[in-house]
């Protein structure tokens, strides 16, 4: 094993039931666009500014929706707090114009998490938490035209899922 270290800050519940959601969205069309790169090497007059790197016609757009819930299972004894979550992450990249392929990633990351407080007497707490961050992410690849940012076709795809960390813990 590597290690690492999980580092969380998460609410707790307590003897009033309490919930709440939220919804973050980020759109590809209200973000500013990027300059294309062009060549300026002085050294090769022909190619002074013309493009190097298509940048204007890449996109990233994103949304986010929560959902939690806490309180008490047992008054003054046992409390939880639970949260749901959902994301999107979708992006365009064009590269070069070196490059024969572009890319769109669309990457989808389901999350939740659970803690439970249990106060079994004055002086001693019990804490356990459980959270998931999986996350999976399409890749999918397209031939293009050397030194044009076009799409010609769909030549693969690419999915690459990621794993589930769970922590458990006793504070000291």
């Amino acid at each position: 094993s590597l290690g690492g270290v999980v580092s969380q800050t998460t609410k707790r519940g307590t003897n009033e039931f309490q919930s709440g959601s939220s919804i973050y969205w980020t759109p590809g069309s209200l973000r500013a666009k990027t300059r294309n790169t062009v060549y300026s090497n002085p050294l090769e007059p022909s190619s002074l500014g013309t493009v190097r790197s298509v940048n204007a016609e890449e996109e990233t757009g994103e949304w986010t929706a929560n959902v939690w819930a806490s309180g008490a299972l047992m008054k003054d004894k046992l409390f939880a707090f639970a949260l749901i979550g959902y994301s999107e992450h979708e992006e365009d990249r064009w590269g070069n114009v070196t490059q024969a392929n572009n890319t769109n990633d669309e990457t989808e990351r389901p999350s939740w998490l659970v803690k439970l407080d249990w106060h079994i007497n004055d002086a001693n707490l019990f804490e356990l938490t459980g959270f998931s961050d999986e996350e999976e992410t399409t890749s999918k690849v397209y031939l293009n035209t050397l030194g044009a940012a076009n799409r010609l076709g769909l030549i693969g795809t690419d999915v690459n899922s990621g794993m589930q960390r769970y922590s458990f813990g006793i504070p000291q």
